[in-house]
């Protein structure tokens, strides 16, 4: 029986030895988060270190590892007006999708469609400025055409998902007329979060108003504007004329060229966090950040 008894306690001490040299619970990943930082004048800001960001997941501070300027290209594509309502505003889209590919075109991959009446891909991802510049060059305002926004959203982030992108964007110009979309707010969200896509909406008031929330559609819109834009990581930018298109499309481009990788520990937990957030110490800045694909995860 002693002998029994001492073999039990050598087992016990073995198990109790090998649980706390390798606990899994106690084990920590990395992670990964795409970060734009950017001044109370908009502008993207440079020269940010480790100690300057705080992570947090679900509330919960998670310790900043590594900093360092993302190179990675992006996958981006530019979600157009060409509706009846964007009628007007169509020289100065024009001119701001411009700016916009003059910044970024030629590192980064961008492609090109167009939502009014339906969905419509112009001009496939591609880093070659001269195709881009000649799909915007074709665009043009579809009478009678009603905008079809947030279904455009959906295929976008149903072919990100397909093309398992690894740094995808959508940057969508919008005026503000009658939505007519099928898809649900709720399911436009929860794909723009699991494909890891920041959704940036520059929305111009149909006539200097906001058009009235009138209809599921639109109130869907007016949803996936909202938490769409701020869950995904990206941002919603509400423009009081169209003319101001040129130079927020110009500052989006540079803001998103100047975004920062930063990398962080997360415990090995069962349950995935839901929401990251990420501040900057330094007064007068704002943050906005979208996972990056884990470290490792194919």
């Amino acid at each position: 029986m002693t002998g029994i008894r001492r073999l039990a306690g050598i087992l016990l001490l073995t198990a109790l030895a090998a649980g706390l040299t390798t606990p899994s619970w106690s084990q920590s990943l990395e992670r990964e988060a795409y970060v734009a930082v950017t001044d109370d004048a908009g502008e993207p800001v440079a020269g940010l270190t480790e100690e300057h960001f705080e992570i947090r997941e679900d509330g919960v501070a998670r310790e900043v590892l590594r900093v360092r300027r993302a190179t990675e290209p992006m996958q981006i594509v530019l979600l157009v007006d060409n509706t009846q309502a964007s009628d007007s505003s169509i020289p100065d889209i024009r001119r701001a999708l411009t700016a916009f590919v003059e910044e970024l075109g030629g590192d980064h991959e961008i492609g090109l469609a167009t939502f009014g009446e339906r969905p419509t891909l112009r001009v496939s991802g591609t880093t070659d400025v001269a195709a881009i510049e000649e799909g915007i060059g074709r665009i043009f305002a579809v009478p009678n055409a009603g905008s079809y926004l947030l279904d455009a959203i959906a295929e976008t982030t149903r072919g990100f998902a397909r093309r398992e992108a690894p740094r995808p964007v959508i940057v969508a110009i919008t005026v503000e007329g009658t939505e007519f979309s099928y898809a649900h707010d709720q399911h436009v969200i929860r794909d723009l979060v699991s494909t890891r896509t920041p959704l940036y909406v520059m929305a111009v008031p149909l006539g200097g108003r906001s058009s009235p929330l009138g209809s599921v559609e639109e109130r869907n819109r007016a949803i996936v504007f909202d938490r769409g834009t701020r869950e995904s990581g990206g941002r919603l930018i509400e423009l009081l004329s169209d003319t101001a298109l040129p130079e927020r499309m110009g500052r989006l481009a540079r803001t998103l060229g100047m975004q920062y990788l930063v990398t962080y520990a997360r415990p090995d937990v069962l349950v995935p966090p839901e929401r990251l957030t990420v501040t900057v110490s330094r007064p007068g800045l704002e943050a906005t950040a979208a996972p990056a694909r884990p470290l490792g995860e194919s």
